[in-house]
Formats: C-alpha cells, sequence, structure tokens
C-alpha cells in the first residue's frame, strides 16, 4: 500500500511560504502540479494499492470530485499534529496492507522507482525504510508492522533535523531500518530556483481547475 498526504489546492491555503514569490493563484497552481506527478508516479508502481489521504473533510472533497485517479481509494487523515496522523495512517495500513509506503505530494525529483527499492527494503526484512530529504527531513517513511508511535512523538516538524532524530530513535527503539535516495520538496522560493528546471517540466493537470469549479485560468 502507498499513501499520499495531501491537501486540495486552494488558493491562499496551500503551498502558503510560496505565495510571496509565486502569488496565491501561483503557489496553488504549482501545487496541483505537484500533485498530479505525484499521483503519476505512485500509479506507475506495479500491484500498488494507492491511497490519497486528504488533510481534511473539506480537502477530501475537493479531491475526490477534481484530482482522485481510477482505481485509488481516499481518506481522510487523523490525529491533532503531523506526526500522531502520520502514525495512525500508517498503523491502519499495516493493519490493511501488511506493508505501507507514506509519501507526500510536493517532491519534484522521486520517481516509482524508489518507491519500488522502498517496497524491497520492507519485503526483505527492513522494519522501517525512510527516505531522507535535503532540507534535513524525509519525504517517505515506510513499515510492515505496527510503529511506536515514539517514534513520531515530539518532533517538531520542518526542523532540520528531523531525518537524523528519526534514525536515532529508530535505533533506540531497536528497529531495523534503512534509508533510500534524498530527494528535494518544494517547500520555500529558494527552492523555486535550486529546481528551476523540473519544475519546468510540469505541466497543469486535466483536472486542474480553481476551487469554485470554474475553468483553469489562461496559461
Amino acid at each position: 500500500m502507498i499513501l499520499v498526504f495531501a491537501r486540495a489546492p486552494i488558493p491562499g491555503a496551500s503551498k502558503t511560504r510560496l505565495i510571496p514569490a509565486l502569488g496565491a493563484l501561483g503557489a496553488a497552481r504549482l501545487h496541483a502540479r505537484l500533485l498530479a506527478r505525484t499521483l503519476d508516479e505512485v500509479s506507475k508502481v506495479p500491484d500498488a494499492r494507492a491511497v490519497l489521504c486528504a488533510d481534511s473533510p473539506e480537502s477530501a472533497e475537493w479531491l475526490v470530485r477534481y484530482a482522485l485517479p481510477s482505481g485509488w481509494e481516499l481518506t481522510v487523515q487523523r490525529g491533532e499534529d503531523l506526526g500522531s496522523r502520520m502514525h495512525h495512517a500508517l498503523v491502519s495500513g499495516v493493519s490493511a496492507a501488511g506493508r505501507v509506503l507514506l509519501i507526500g505530494s510536493d517532491i519534484v525529483d522521486f520517481s516509482a522507482d524508489d518507491l519500488g527499492q522502498a517496497l524491497k527494503a520492507l519485503e526483505n526484512g527492513r522494519e522501517v525504510v525512510l527516505g531522507p530529504a535535503a532540507d534535513g527531513g524525509y519525504w517517505l517513511v515506510g513499515t510492515g508492522k505496527p510503529l511506536p508511535d515514539a517514534l513520531f512523538k515530539g518532533l517538531c516538524w520542518g526542523d532540520t533535523g528531523i531525518f537524523r532524530e528519526t534514525c536515532r530513535r529508530c535505533e533506540m527503539l531497536e528497529l531495523r531500518w534503512q534509508a533510500v535516495s534524498c530527494r528535494h520538496d518544494i517547500d520555500v522560493p529558494a527552492d523555486l530556483l535550486l529546481h528551476q528546471s523540473g519544475l519546468e517540466s510540469l505541466k497543469d493537470p486535466a483536472w486542474w481547475v480553481e476551487p469554485q469549479g470554474d475553468p483553469a485560468p489562461e496559461r
């Protein structure tokens, strides 16, 4: 099973740290392009059960109306903070499918092959697989067992030491873990310059519309 955490690309409510550089509509539009790329790559993984996990019921309503690919499931995240939401999603995923990966929807350079390698690590007996992000966090976490909430609890999400701290906790909890390739997410204006060529290759998905349901803005 592959879980994708996402929110609806609503102007003013998505990718807010990019608004100073792109404007509210531009930030939402980039979010839509990154989300579409994520869904496309996940869909390439053979025999994967794919689930889009919306951050709220309102996001879920938008995503199921516009963006949910055929054959995908949709659910709503549960928990008070990101760590508890991730923990709940992973525990539920393990219960439903045995092995589960969880990723975000704003990674510009991951591929279906990366996901395949992570699943292979779980098949080979690793209890946790992590995909480090260049900003010090991680873009992927996977497991084949119900993980203790201590792996996620009390972390300062967005801190540059998240990946390192998570690895330390894996060691402390005696979890056999493995890292896969480092990738890059798009969060702040500096990321736009660092990954300009990759971002320029992204296109508006066919489902891109403004949240009111109006036609997509002129390109």
